[in-house]
């Protein structure tokens, strides 16, 4: 069962940093630049993959988290990364991190994320 979540780490990882790198020019504020993306990626994957149980964030996750601007992190998230992380995970581990996240209605990701949840739900 580990070796599964560390395998999908890797390909979370690996998925993201390539979709990050290509998107890397849209945002380099202090907090939200691609340095802090990817570092969120590695440091927060097994937290907030898709599959598997909710589990609170380590340290590092957190350390990450604290570091970074979650609200514009929030707005330059690919929708390809999209369908590898859970959305309400991200928000839920940087909330239980201490990191400021977007007010209540606000967005974090694409609607695209809404739908595939409720497919996964229903699957």
């Amino acid at each position: 069962m580990g070796i599964r979540y560390v395998g999908f780490s890797i390909l979370v990882l690996a998925t993201s940093i390539l979709v990050l790198g290509i998107n890397a020019s849209a945002v380099e504020k202090k907090g939200c630049s691609y340095r802090t993306r990817a570092a969120i990626l590695l440091q927060c994957a097994e937290y907030i993959q898709i599959l598997g149980p909710e589990i609170p964030p380590s340290e590092q996750c957190c350390a990450v988290m604290k570091a970074a601007d979650i609200p514009c992190v929030c707005k330059h998230i690919p929708r390809k990364v999209e369908l590898i992380i859970s959305m309400k995970k991200f928000v839920d581990a940087a909330h239980t991190c201490g990191s400021e996240i977007p007010p209540p209605g606000g967005m974090c990701g694409s609607k695209l994320n809404v739908f595939l949840s409720f497919f996964l739900f229903l699957y």
